[in-house]
This record gives structure tokens, sequence and C-alpha cells, in this order.
């Protein structure tokens, strides 16, 4: 069974064709796995690496001006290799990485929480916890969670980025 759909954000720039199969979401040129498995745990990985060296090619100074903070979000390796950790677990968030640039820009602040022990959360004062709303989703999720480490020195990085599935 075969199911297209096709979205249009106000937001971005390009319209995303989603097509699927019992196996595999296919978004403009990346085949994302559906089940979870080894195997399609690291081609997941594969892709958001992918992914993000086609943004970093448009974005050469890793960083992005969010409206919300009204401040640069600075993407780190340590923030890609956090995302690639978590996004990879499951093909939603996968997705939502393709949207990498609409969420820095466009996230707002939902909460925020001290560090927690974590040795990749030490370097920072603050976590923010934003959400970015997107239709290019639709049905699968229509929110994308970004967490944002504030440094000593006021600096906002990019910690991770994943999709907020519904209940």
């Amino acid at each position: 069974m075969k199911k297209i759909t096709i979205f249009t954000d106000k937001n971005i720039s390009n319209i995303m064709k989603i097509t699927e199969d019992n196996n595999n979401i296919y978004i403009e040129n990346y085949i994302i796995p559906k089940e979870n498995n080894k195997e399609n745990l690291k081609k997941r990985e594969k892709l958001i690496w992918e992914m993000y060296g086609r943004w970093c090619v448009e974005n050469s100074d890793k960083k992005s001006f969010n409206k919300n903070l009204k401040c640069d979000i600075i993407v780190t390796f340590s923030g890609i290799s956090e995302t690639v950790e978590k996004s990879a677990r499951n093909y939603k968030s996968t997705m939502a990485f393709l949207e990498l640039d609409f969420v820095l820009k466009n996230a707002y602040i939902v909460d925020e929480d001290k560090p927690h022990s974590k040795r990749q959360q030490k370097e920072y004062d603050k976590i923010l916890i934003m959400q970015a709303n997107t239709d290019s989703f639709q049905p699968y999720f229509d929110k994308i969670k970004l967490i944002v480490g504030v440094r000593k020195n006021g600096k906002k990085n990019m910690y991770c980025i994943t999709a907020i599935e519904r209940a």
C-alpha cells in the first residue's frame, strides 16, 4: 500500500513531497527506513549526517538567527552528535531533522531546565526547551522539539532536535 502526501508550509521555501510504503518514508532524495532495528538505526544516523552536511553548505557559519531568542543559535559538532544519537532512534525524528533551518529560526521557548548530569550538558548554565510548529509532516507529527544549551558566556548552542509525536 502506497500513500502520497504533498505539503506546503508558508515558512519554508520548498514543497515537500512525502511518499511511504510499508518499509520506508521517501522525502526529497532521502529514504528513511521505518522499522527499528540496528541496520535501520545506522541508516538513519547516516542520513542525519548527510542532511547536516547539506545544511552546512548553505550555512557555512553553522548558526541561524532565532526570532524568539533574538540571537543566533550555534550548531556544534556535539549538538549534531547528540541529535544523531536521539533522532536516529525514531524515523519521525529523522524526518524532523529535514527542517533544521526552519526550527532554528522559528522555535519558541516552552520551558527552561537546569543542565542534567550528562557529560554533554555540563558546559551549560541552563537548558532551553523550545518548540516549532510545522504542517510539513502532517499526519505524522506537527511539532518539533529543539533543546538549546545556554553557555556561561550567553552563547546558545543547539543540543538536540526531535519530533514531538501526538499522544
